[in-house]
């Protein structure tokens, strides 16, 4: 087995040899281009969870948002350039993906006032106090890095949410997707969670910040 193949997509400095490449993706009319490399997460094509979160989204998206776990930036890329009144920040713990993330940013000729990328694990990456100011944050989480990530990440982001943002999250059905569900009904409260849309395998939950002061107790 090779140092590649042993290690995860989500360690912060990956030991596999470099071995950059390059390939072409085709979304709703428009061509991006992506640098990608050993160690970071589907490497020689868009994963198919990426895809499904986009097709479902409602873009153009408005306001600020994150694209947390962002590897090399397909998902936030995308967005934004699909969404020119949104400004998103991109986030991962992997160093050598946010490299790649702010070179596919330029690449793709976004400017860096509306995509800035981040390193960081989670959203304390971001400067400054964000606390109740986002308007939205999409994910396609790290499910293998386990729940008790996933669930500091359902935690941070209701408190990053303004009243009415939203969480865009995509999930395999078969890698544990009706428990997180019901977690994110735990802590958004089950009237501000649903299924979005189901495809290839995969769900795409939304859940919505609504006006508590306080997170519920989970």
């Amino acid at each position: 087995m090779t140092s590649e193949q042993n290690e995860q997509y989500f360690e912060e400095a990956p030991r596999s040899a470099s071995d950059p490449g390059l390939f072409w993706y085709s979304f709703r009319g428009q061509r991006f281009c992506f640098w990608t490399d050993a160690g970071v997460f589907s490497r020689r094509r868009i994963d198919r969870g990426t895809e499904v979160l986009l097709e479902s989204l409602p873009l153009p998206l408005s306001g600020w948002g994150v694209d947390l776990g962002c590897g090399y930036g397909p998902l936030g890329i995308i967005a934004a350039a699909c969404s020119p009144r949104a400004r998103i920040e991109l986030i991962d713990v992997n160093q050598r993906a946010v490299a790649l993330a702010r070179r596919n940013v330029e690449a793709n000729g976004l400017l860096p006032q509306r995509v800035r990328v981040w390193q960081g694990d989670g959203l304390a990456a971001l400067p400054g106090p964000i606390a109740g100011q986002l308007d939205f944050v999409l994910t396609n989480p790290p499910i293998r890095a386990g729940k008790e990530l996933l669930h500091r990440w359902v935690d941070e982001v209701w408190h990053v949410l303004r009243p009415g943002g939203r969480l865009y999250l995509v999930v395999r059905t078969q890698q544990g997707a009706a428990s997180l569900r019901r977690y994110l009904e735990s802590v958004f409260g089950s009237d501000h969670c649903r299924l979005r849309d189901r495809a290839s395998g995969y769900r795409v939950f939304e859940a919505s910040r609504g006006g508590l002061e306080t997170a519920p107790q989970v």
